[in-house]
């Protein structure tokens, strides 16, 4: 058995810190030590810089995790996500487990094992797209993204970016570099969430359109240190996908080829429901014994109390992903609600309360109508605000004008 003694530095700049440095050296010797088990080293150096460590991964040596979009885990889509599959077809494949499709900026989110820069020179990957609609090929994202190390510079601390990618590498293009284990000095943190932990970006509001809405398919493979593809099958790299949607813990994970994401030739396939429409909002004008409220003035004069007011309204999103209220007050006072999710084009909806309602002991009173109709497309980190749309409508109930 051999008897270990450790010693630990840090760097910064030019200098070399010593961290851990026990002494006497006799006692803090592992004696007769066994090999293959754990050493933990303790310090109190203000040198030794720390983080947060992140959620321990689930997988077997040489793992790749397709972990989120966003902050929304693979777990909770449809065609990844294990405890979907079930009530997964094809009319909600792609969608998140509430029936979100995906729209804006979409920041996917891989982690690699350590291990597969030094034992497999695996360095680099590629991430392409494709509307599964079309008869297109595959394009390549293209981003940049970064990570983020500080490093202390003389007596201050300072923050640096290290680029991912993309980049060319040997006679491949549009590459991301794996993130190494360590920065070039220093340690990495975040310094934002988003980037940081950010590996591809795709503007889906660019290149999915409106007009082009429904499924697209990505491709994650890997590369060389020369940038030549690897096939991860023969490699024995093990694509996995989160078993959990709670990031925050242990993630376990599902091996991607047996749920059928893995391609003969080493690549990552996954589908996302992509819709960047933009949601339609209407009031109508009320109408009482068959006379609408005028646009200019939007008065309504009533003679029997027990008549209807017709309120109505649309609301609608061209493939059904928005959910609406309506509201109408009296004052401060809430007289009327309805919610929902839209209907199909134009999403008619038609109140009918009596004036007698409307009014209780007013005489003469205001209302306002409010419309809102909110996307329920999301970015993984939340839904796409800049898709909703609103209206708002004021009118009057009066008694006949005196003669």
């Amino acid at each position: 058995m051999p008897d270990l003694y450790f010693k630990a530095y840090r760097r910064i700049g030019f200098w070399r810190f010593p961290i851990y440095t026990p002494t006497p050296i006799a006692c803090h010797t592992r004696w007769d030590y066994a090999c293959g088990s754990g050493v933990t080293l303790t310090t109190t150096s203000p040198f030794a810089h720390t983080c947060p460590p992140c959620p321990p991964v689930i997988a077997p040596r040489h793992w790749v995790l397709a972990m989120a979009v966003g902050y929304t885990s693979l777990a909770a889509i449809r065609g990844t996500g294990s405890d979907l599959a079930a009530t997964t077809d094809a009319s909600n494949l792609g969608l998140t487990s509430s029936g979100s499709p995906f729209g804006g900026s979409l920041h996917f989110r891989f982690e690699f094992d350590n291990t597969l820069r030094p034992d497999l020179n695996v360095r680099y990957y590629r991430l392409r797209w494709r509307n599964v609609a079309s008869v297109n090929p595959f394009v390549d994202v293209q981003s940049t993204e970064l990570r983020h190390y500080g490093h202390v510079v003389g007596s201050s601390f300072q923050i640096e970016p290290y680029k991912l990618g993309t980049q060319p590498v040997g006679s491949s293009v549009n590459l991301f570099e794996i993130p190494p284990a360590l920065p070039p000095i220093g340690q990495w943190l975040i310094a934002d969430a988003v980037v940081d932990t950010s590996n591809a970006t795709f503007a889906s509001a660019a290149f999915a359109p409106p007009a082009e809405a429904g499924m697209y398919e990505f491709e994650l493979t890997l590369f060389d240190g020369a940038g030549v593809q690897v096939n991860t099958n023969t490699l024995g790299i093990s694509y996995r996908i989160p078993k959990t949607t709670d990031l925050t813990t242990t993630i376990d994970t599902n091996d991607a080829a047996a749920l059928g994401l893995v391609t003969a030739g080493g690549a990552l396939l996954f589908q996302l429901h992509i819709d960047n429409n933009v949601c339609s909002a209407h009031i109508d004008a009320p109408i009482l014994d068959g006379v609408p409220a005028g646009d200019e003035w939007g008065v309504l004069r009533y003679g029997d109390t027990s008549h209807s007011v017709s309120i109505g309204w649309e609301a609608s999103h061209p493939n059904g992903f928005a959910r609406y209220d309506f509201n109408v007050k009296r004052g401060i006072n809430p007289r009327l609600s309805d919610s929902g999710a839209v209907g199909a084009p134009p999403g008619a909806h038609t109140l009918s309360p009596s004036v007698a309602f409307l009014l209780e002991s007013c005489t003469v009173a205001g209302f306002a109508e409010v419309l809102n109709v909110h996307a329920t497309a999301t970015d993984g980190w939340s839904t796409q605000t800049q898709y909703n749309a609103s209206d708002v409508r004021a009118f009057v109930l009066a008694p006949p004008e005196a003669s």
